[in-house]
């Protein structure tokens, strides 16, 4: 009987670690370089998708919505798109797999017009290009985190 492990629990290699941060560093400052240009350029933008959120917490506690956004939505995005899609479904074909895996996670986050499918397809691919450099779920799973608990204090 085979199974599928997702997650190494391992330390992180040098080479991993490096690799890692420059993706990570690299994914959130051109993530928030287009999401700045897009708010400059039009100042009342926003997604649905981050209406929808702020909808559905507008009513919550902070707790709640930190909890759900910040740690559960990273843990769940990043399993499904990065380590069951890439990692099991996909993985004979790991570069197809970077782009099916960034744009069915853009999609999920409903982008209404070509604004929203470049802010979620910026970060979708750093994150799909980081598990295909690293092959490790528990980094993408960190950039995720800390790219949510960045708009986390922005929603704030």
């Amino acid at each position: 009987m085979t199974h599928m492990r997702l997650f190494s629990f391992r330390p992180f290699s040098k080479k991993e670690t490096l690799q890692a941060l420059a993706i990570g560093i690299g994914t959130l400052l051109l993530s928030n370089v287009v999401e700045i240009t897009i708010s400059i350029l039009n100042p009342d933008f926003n997604t649905a998708n981050q209406t929808g959120i702020e909808n559905v917490f507008s009513n919550s506690s902070m707790m709640t919505m930190f909890i759900s956004v910040v740690i559960l939505a990273p843990i769940a995005e990043e399993t499904i798109f990065r380590g069951l899609l890439m990692g099991v479904v996909l993985r004979k074909f790991p570069k197809i797999a970077v782009i099916v895996s960034a744009l069915l996670f853009t999609l999920l986050h409903i982008p209404t017009d070509i604004l929203s499918f470049i802010i979620y397809f910026v970060m979708a691919f750093g994150l799909a290009f980081m598990y295909y450099k690293t092959r490790r779920l528990e980094a993408c799973i960190l950039l995720h985190f800390v790219n949510n608990l960045i708009a986390f204090f922005f929603m704030i």
